[in-house]
């Protein structure tokens, strides 16, 4: 098939459809690898050839070459956009499976990316505290608390989902958020030990917290080093034990400044 220009109406429409969904596919927490897999196969399957895609945990390159030109489409990462819950992570995963199929086509694609963006929280936002709090309870459930201790983490868990709801649409707070949560609950923990608290520190601390754990940018770091990506797999690697690095500093943090030790 013929290649054909950036200019033409249609590609301009492929092109923005690309950058869109490998944005969207990045803020979903996807590899890499698997990023630039489905962005070449979309692309020749609406007939374009020529297409490569340079994808990074912050950024992606989308390069289209034919007889006549050569241009890139520089498209930003998630850290401009945020991440996405699970209800929109799965409808974004759905519209790149159709897409590769050739059952989706980029306008309809697009259109359907942009919507996830606008996607409304199910449940609303008490729906999220709520979720939040029964989440991080069965979590303490695991840790046989006493009945002060389990009040206890129930109302840690109380503060951070606050905490977290009101980073959600600022995707610039989420960089401090993790170590802003676990100084803030520290604190609170330790001046519960100047009224008569006694649960273990860490027992308290732990399920509230486990939202921030870097679990899933480990996971996908040890999946792109095995795809040979070295750059974005020890670019997740080091900022998943940075992340763990930073809640560390907050509970010491935290402990240190309101005089109580672990």
């Amino acid at each position: 098939m013929e290649l054909r220009s950036p200019s033409d109406p249609e590609v301009a429409v492929l092109l923005r459809f690309l950058a869109r969904l490998g944005q969207a596919e990045l803020a979903a927490g996807n590899a890499v690898p698997l990023v630039e897999r489905d962005l070449g196969l979309i692309a020749k399957r609406n007939g374009l050839e020529g297409v490569t895609a340079y994808v990074l945990p912050t950024v992606l390159f989308i390069e289209l070459e034919n007889r006549q030109q050569h241009s890139v489409d520089l498209a930003p990462g998630p850290y401009r956009i945020g991440t996405l819950r699970f209800d929109q992570v799965e409808e974004v995963l759905t519209i790149a499976r159709k897409a590769r199929s050739g059952e989706l086509g980029p306008a309809e694609g697009l259109r359907r990316i942009e919507a996830v963006w606008r996607m409304r929280h199910r449940y609303g936002n008490a729906g999220f505290v709520a979720g939040y709090l029964l989440t991080t309870i069965g979590l303490a459930m695991l840790l046989r608390p006493t009945v002060q201790g389990l009040a206890t983490v129930a109302g840690l868990a109380l503060v951070s989902a606050l905490l977290l709801l009101a980073a959600r649409k600022r995707p610039a707070w989420m960089v401090i958020l993790p170590v802003f949560s676990a100084f803030a609950l520290s604190a609170l923990v330790a001046l519960g030990y100047q009224y008569g608290l006694r649960s273990t520190a860490l027992n308290l601390l732990i399920p509230p917290l486990i939202t921030f754990l870097p679990g899933m940018a480990l996971t996908i770091s040890v999946i792109e080093l095995a795809y040979g990506n070295v750059v974005s797999g020890s670019t997740r690697l080091v900022a998943g034990f940075a992340q763990l690095i930073l809640l560390a500093f907050g509970i010491v943090g935290g402990f240190k400044v309101f005089g109580a030790g672990l």
